[in-house]
């Protein structure tokens, strides 16, 4: 009997500056089912400056890619409204 091969569809997942995914979760570090989601989060200092949630699309590809760019996040304290 000869052994089976079962091709899964997948994207490669795209490393991004000053951050890191969530890829453990994926086929292995470097390669993720399509339907599987992404999640990115930045280094200190660096936020994400779009959706840190990607998806991956069965053109192989993700729906965007995330980018970590300088900056801090600012706590909101408080909210005011006007009544």
């Amino acid at each position: 009997m000869h052994p089976q091969f079962v091709v899964v569809p997948v994207c490669p997942v795209v490393p991004i500056a000053h951050g890191h995914s969530n890829a453990s979760q994926c086929i292995n570090d470097d390669q993720c089912e399509v339907g599987s989601a992404l999640m990115y989060t930045c280094e200190p200092n660096f936020i994400v400056s779009s959706s840190s949630m990607t998806t991956c699309l069965p053109n192989h590809t993700w729906t965007h890619s995330p980018i970590c760019t300088k900056g801090e996040r600012i706590p909101i304290t408080s909210l005011v409204l006007d009544l």
